[in-house]
């Protein structure tokens, strides 16, 4: 466990022992880049529990928690696998918890109000239709 490895030698270690879609590759590789550009850390020894909770700080105050939520996750499953081959002692991610995402509201229309909707439409055109009122 005295060796010292950068997250890229991990994330590549880590690319070369998992079949992930090319999205995914790419999402690691930013999350990853992102946070070696936040905290100007290179090793994966460099990372511990204040560090982390460092770069959720500065995460969650330019993104949303999902976002924090989403490089939580991926960080994670990096660091555990850094932990199985004997790399780390432990996973700082496990020590450092996600938030709390907003819930986000429904995206489908209640049946009430599309009847409501459609019957303003039919008001609608009845009044067009209407001498006077031109048509459609």
């Amino acid at each position: 466990m005295t060796t010292s490895i950068s997250l890229e030698q991990l994330l590549q270690s880590y690319l070369e022992s998992h079949v992930l879609r090319d999205a995914s590759i790419r999402n690691y590789r930013q999350i990853v880049s992102t946070l070696q550009k936040d905290l100007r850390i290179t090793c994966l020894h460099e990372a511990n529990k204040a560090v982390v909770l460092r770069w959720r700080k500065a995460v969650l105050a330019r993104s949303s928690a999902i976002t924090w939520n989403n490089y939580h996750t991926h960080m994670r499953a990096l660091f555990n696998f850094a932990v199985r081959k004997n790399l780390i002692p432990d996973n700082v991610f496990l020590k450092v918890t996600k938030v709390r995402a907003p819930k986000l509201r429904k995206k489908t229309i209640k049946l009430a109000s599309i009847d409501h909707m459609m019957n303003t439409i039919k008001k609608i055109q009845i009044n067009l239709n209407r001498p006077g009122f031109g048509s459609l």
